[in-house]
């Protein structure tokens, strides 16, 4: 498995949804890509899944226009297209999901929770400073 890590911009709310009993959430998030060739930088569309309790708390945390660190493993699944070509996707199975302070940091309520002065906040993987409390 290919380990990978990046920071995105979600292009539109986490969606959750029940896998077999588990909580899986999805989203895009956008990498800025420089383009050589057109001299200028360019979205790249990645789709990230996160699996168990952790999509819970990506989806509160996390809305349109959120920036995260993702680490985690790619995944490539081969499949047919509607004219009989083989296509193929990549997503990115989540371990570890970093809150960072750009974007719209909302819960679901509304309320601003910019949680600036608290180190981002985030869960899995190595977390900095206990959890995301700076100290």
């Amino acid at each position: 498995m290919i380990s990978t890590q990046f920071l995105c911009t979600l292009g539109d709310d986490p969606t959750i949804k029940d896998v077999n009993g588990t909580q899986v959430a999805e989203f895009r998030g956008a990498i800025d890509i420089y383009d050589p060739s057109a001299k200028q930088r360019r979205p790249q569309w990645v789709t990230v899944t996160v699996w168990g309790g952790r999509a819970e708390t990506v989806a509160q945390w996390l809305h349109k226009g959120s920036q995260c660190m993702v680490i985690g493993s790619l995944v490539v699944r081969e499949y047919e297209t509607r004219d009989g070509r083989p296509g193929f996707s990549v997503e990115v199975k989540a371990s570890a999901v970093e809150f960072t302070r750009g974007g719209d940091q909302r819960s679901d309520n509304g309320r601003d929770n910019d949680r600036s002065g608290q180190g981002g906040g985030g869960w899995g993987g190595n977390q900095r400073n206990g959890g995301g409390n700076s100290g």
